[in-house]
């Protein structure tokens, strides 16, 4: 069943679901405008929630009580700006304990004020957030992106690679205390982000337990992903891990003074080793020139050391999941194999006069090579490309200016 809602408040928005949600689900479309949501609203199972595009569909809150709910297998929300006018809201979006949802094209912006833009908890959840914009409230405590909370089952040994997690995928973070972190069990795969102006902690995290949680985290897959310009006087670790196993790669980092820095958790040490629920059998590599080691806080170089907790090397056997995750398959652009492309790629390098040369990657195809010598505004190259044989390929932009050297991470495409 497709219904367009009378308008984005929630009563409106409530009426249109519950009528889809009884005709056996289907999608619930908000007209383009600006509405104050006034309460809150919940997504029920295969039930698609779908604005006409950011900025096109905005739906404004006030407080921490207006947020809109996940809640059912299949659920979606999609296309909408969701706004605290004031920057005083909690959670933006919450999912609960359900499977094959999706939270994709939104901007979500100033929550954060008592936990997060998006708030998952669950020990069977899973699903996927994607290409969305989040900016938060900078708050010294919270004021987190993403949260996955498990359900208080620990696995000290997962099975990685699988479908059996929370996958952040594609997204920008702005101005959150950590982009994601996780508890009390949670699993999740963080990849082909970007992060920048990250505030008070460090933009990736994965708690051990304490603070409530009767475990730790259990997994984090961490690769792809662009971190640079912390923001303020927090730059010394991009990514700290104080609990479970996992991997971290293939990891664009700048501006930091550790790419990784792992800790036990507080109130977790003091005792012989291992410590519960401590970072274990971690592969960490490719990560740029940035050093990696743990911490001495909560006497952390005891519990955790290198060749024996943790490794500088890839995980033996180890393959990422599937990319793009299946649930956003249909949102990819196809390109017959063979064919060939040009690529406008906009470029601004400050300051004026300096060499520089770009050129584009798609796996195993490469660009054309541009030189061009930058003048401190923007400039335009042309990247012409001869698309491989069928398959889903990231896209790369590689930028050399003197003896800096840039790598930027792209949509993928999938070859056809």
């Amino acid at each position: 069943m497709i219904l367009t809602a009378a308008s984005g408040r929630y009563t409106d928005l409530k009426a249109a679901i519950d009528a889809v949600y009884a005709a056996g689900g289907g999608t619930v479309y908000i007209p383009a405008g600006t509405y104050n949501l006034g309460g809150s609203v919940t997504v029920r199972a295969n039930v698609n929630l779908i604005g006409a595009g950011v900025g096109q569909t905005m739906l404004l809150t006030s407080g921490t009580s207006q947020l809109i709910n996940l809640q059912g297998n299949g659920a979606r929300t999609s296309g909408f700006s969701l706004i605290s006018t004031n920057y005083d809201g909690g959670n933006g979006i919450k999912v609960g304990n359900y499977v094959d949802w999706r939270i994709d094209h939104c901007r979500i912006e100033g929550y954060g004020a008592n936990m997060a833009g998006i708030y998952v908890s669950g020990g069977n959840c899973r699903g996927v957030i994607d290409h969305n914009y989040i900016k938060n409230k900078p708050v010294s405590s919270l004021g987190y992106g993403v949260v996955v909370y498990g359900g208080g089952t620990y696995d000290a040994n997962p099975a990685l690679g699988t479908a059996n997690a929370v996958f952040i995928e594609d997204n920008t973070f702005e101005n959150c205390r950590h982009s994601v972190a996780s508890n009390n069990g949670a699993r999740y795969v963080w990849r082909y982000n970007h992060v920048l102006k990250n505030v008070y902690g460090m933009p990736v995290d994965a708690h051990g337990g304490s603070y409530g949680s009767s475990v730790g985290s259990t997994c984090w897959e961490i690769y792809g992903n662009t971190i640079e310009l912390p923001s303020g006087s927090w730059h010394q670790q991009a990514v700290q891990p104080r609990g479970g196993t996992g991997v971290i790669f293939n990891n664009i980092i700048s501006g930091y003074d550790y790419a990784v820095l792992f800790c036990v958790e507080d109130g977790m040490g003091g005792g012989s080793y291992p410590v519960k629920y401590q970072v274990h059998n971690a592969y960490v590599w490719n990560n740029g020139p940035l050093p990696i080691r743990a911490t001495s806080y909560n006497n952390s170089t005891f519990y955790i050391k290198k060749d024996r907790d943790w490794f500088e090397y890839a995980r033996p056997g180890y393959v990422p999941y599937q990319y793009p995750h299946p649930l956003t398959a249909e949102d990819q652009p196809q390109f017959p194999a063979g064919s060939t492309k040009t690529a406008t790629v906009p470029i601004t390098i400050i300051p004026a006069g300096l060499a520089c040369r770009t050129r584009l990657r798609l796996g195993p195809a490469e660009s054309n090579e541009v030189p061009f010598i930058s003048t401190g505004t923007e400039l335009v190259a042309e990247l012409t490309i001869t698309l491989p044989a069928a398959g889903t390929y990231p896209v790369e932009v590689e930028l050399t200016c003197g003896e800096v050297e840039l790598t930027t991470n792209l949509e993928p495409i999938v070859v056809e």
